[in-house]
């Protein structure tokens, strides 16, 4: 597919990570927080192409060494930190917009939101800057319960695509006009990424847009779940009531379940902790 966008070479290899972390006062466990975020992170810094930035919008600065790492750039926040859950919602977005209103100061690049205890595979950098395009969307993934050490593909699992069940799902360009020019999504002029409404509607604002993102030809990421620290797992792994529907459920958990082996293949891609898979 040809790249549609006017841009040099080195726009297109222009390539960041965003990650919202949760405030420290607003978190049930916050070294719980960092040790599952030390491991996200982790898992971008482990990327064979070296060729990127992450960008982590928080309160606090995690104390983990990665942080170190001259790619990453803290964004500090000021705003009150959140108190219910409707609060957290609208923080995550507001960190979400700053990453956007960073990325435009670097005059714009490839953006991957990365929830800040996912894991993602080590070759996305280099698939992007070797496969340029307005985008790439996740139809397919993993989610490891970290509870069970067993891993299941969430698209089997649940019966819809990735990139509708878990927000790390996206690749998608941005040049500098395609985001906010203002401190707040009030204050800022319509553009491109204020389109978005969240994960489940990137696929349709982006085919509206003319710009449709392509399906990722191979896992990207790691939905991790059961820490107690995630709100959408839940909804995820909630059985219904109804007996018969339980039945089913269970069945397509035990179609949908990765093999150990498999699992075991793929820790080196996503760096997933042994004491994740240690049950």
């Amino acid at each position: 597919m040809t790249f549609g966008c006017d841009m040099q070479k080195n726009q297109c290899e222009k390539f960041f990570f965003g990650i919202p972390l949760i405030s420290k006062s607003a978190s049930k466990d916050w070294e719980r927080i960092q040790y599952l975020f030390e491991n996200t992170l982790r898992s971008i810094l482990a990327q064979t192409d070296p060729n990127f930035k992450v960008l982590v919008a928080g309160h606090e600065m995690p104390e983990v060494v990665e942080m170190q790492d001259p790619r990453v750039e803290f964004l500090a926040c000021d705003s009150p930190p959140p108190k219910t859950s409707q609060e957290m919602m609208a923080d995550k977005g507001s960190k979400a917009f700053a990453i956007a209103r960073r990325l435009k100061e670097a005059g714009g690049g490839y953006l991957m939101y990365v929830d800040a205890d996912d894991l993602v595979s080590n070759r996305i950098v280099d698939w992007v800057h070797s496969n340029p395009s307005h985008g790439y969307l996740a139809d397919k993934g993993y989610c490891l319960d970290i509870e069970s050490g067993k891993a299941y593909t969430v698209e089997d699992l649940v019966g819809k695509p990735f990139h509708q069940i878990c927000g790390t799902c996206s690749i998608i360009y941005f040049d500098e006009v395609d985001l906010p020019d203002g401190p707040s999504p009030e204050e800022s002029s319509p553009c491109y990424f204020m389109q978005f409404g969240g994960h489940t509607t990137l696929e349709k604002v982006s085919s509206r847009a003319g710009r449709p993102l392509i399906a990722l030809p191979f896992v990207a990421s790691v939905y991790v779940l059961n820490h107690g620290l995630n709100y959408s797992e839940g909804a995820l792994l909630g059985l219904p009531r109804h007996p018969l529907r339980i039945a089913t459920k269970l069945l397509a958990r035990w179609q949908s379940q990765i093999l150990r082996k498999k699992l075991a293949s793929i820790a080196s891609e996503f760096s997933v902790p042994a004491r994740y898979m240690q049950k």
